[in-house]
């Protein structure tokens, strides 16, 4: 119990509010607080779009497009909602993006290899 409060002493990211760090970045464009935000929320995002998308590159992706969507949308974040339940919820939609994506994908490379094929 003592060595989990010493590891968490030395990751100060765990005593941060969510609230603070979106008010700094949206009110003073706070680029050190964002970051914060989402190095917080990274890893377990991370396995979740991994578990979705099962790929490691589309993943990564994912993770990216995800905060760049929601550093984007974050002056319109609503303090009613939880942070973590909102920055999850833009990344699930990322990843559906990329598994409609691939299906169109497949499709439109199936259509191309039937045409190759064909005698006309």
């Amino acid at each position: 119990m003592c060595r989990k409060k010493l590891e968490a002493d030395k990751n100060p990211r765990h005593f941060v509010n969510d609230s603070n760090l979106i008010q700094s970045y949206v009110l003073q464009g706070d680029l050190a607080a964002a970051s914060a935000l989402f190095r917080k929320y990274e890893d377990g995002l991370y396995r979740y779009l991994l578990r979705m998308l099962r790929h490691q590159q589309d993943s990564e992706n994912a993770l990216q497009d995800t905060f760049r969507k929601t550093l984007k949308a974050l002056p319109r974040y609503r303090e009613q909602y939880h942070f973590k339940s909102w920055l999850y919820c833009i990344g699930h939609n990322t990843a559906l993006d990329v598994i409609r994506r691939r299906k169109k994908d497949a499709q439109t490379q199936q259509v191309s290899e039937e045409y190759l094929e064909s005698p006309y």
